[in-house]
């Protein structure tokens, strides 16, 4: 169906970052929203206790950007030029953020 992927723990500042790919035959079926939430909900606040999950997405990816809303994640900051498109130009990205339950 797809992965998540929880990478750069930062422990000392009680954050990772997160990332979702969903197969294309699975998109828009709302797994992806779902997977997230659990990973956010159940392993990085829940088991890592940790403060805030972070993600960064290429400006042009809509559904990217909708899924990870949709999971409770609000943008952030657009990072100019922060992503390369492979050609000699780069692409704006969003960063969003979701917190703990409990730090609020």
């Amino acid at each position: 169906v797809g992965m998540v992927d929880v990478f750069n723990f930062d422990p000392m500042n009680s954050r990772v970052e997160i990332g979702v790919f969903v197969g294309a035959e699975h998109r828009r079926s709302g797994v992806g929203e779902t997977a997230v939430r659990i990973a956010t909900e159940n392993y990085c606040f829940g088991r890592l206790n940790l403060h805030q999950v972070y993600c960064t997405v290429r400006c042009s990816n809509a559904a990217a950007l909708a899924l990870f809303r949709s999971a409770g994640f609000a943008d952030e900051v657009v990072l100019k030029d922060w992503l390369s498109c492979g050609n000699g130009t780069f692409e704006d990205a969003v960063m969003l953020r979701a917190f703990s339950r409990t730090d609020k």
